[in-house]
């Protein structure tokens, strides 16, 4: 089941402001991970480890809808391509 992150916010023109994560993947939550590069004379330097995800278009509750899903999930086989 894909996770909605959608969400109802103050907008000064009123209505509603909808967000969605990026680079989280829909299924798992897989997200950035950040850690140091370390060189050979044991220099750190900040970096991040991006996901692989992929943007699909599926059925979910009778709706056709576009998700971010990781590679590790489209190959497990939890959502079907939607054509």
């Amino acid at each position: 089941m894909a996770v909605n992150h959608w969400v109802r916010g103050s907008n000064p023109r009123g209505g509603v402001v909808g967000y969605i994560m990026a680079r989280v993947c829909d299924i798992c939550g897989k997200g950035n991970l950040t850690g140091n590069k370390v060189s050979k004379s044991k220099h750190h330097t900040k970096r991040v480890w991006k996901p692989n995800l992929l943007k699909m278009k599926t059925e979910l509750g009778g709706n056709v809808m576009t998700v971010r899903i990781c590679t590790r999930c489209l190959k497990s086989g939890y959502l079907t391509k939607k054509v």
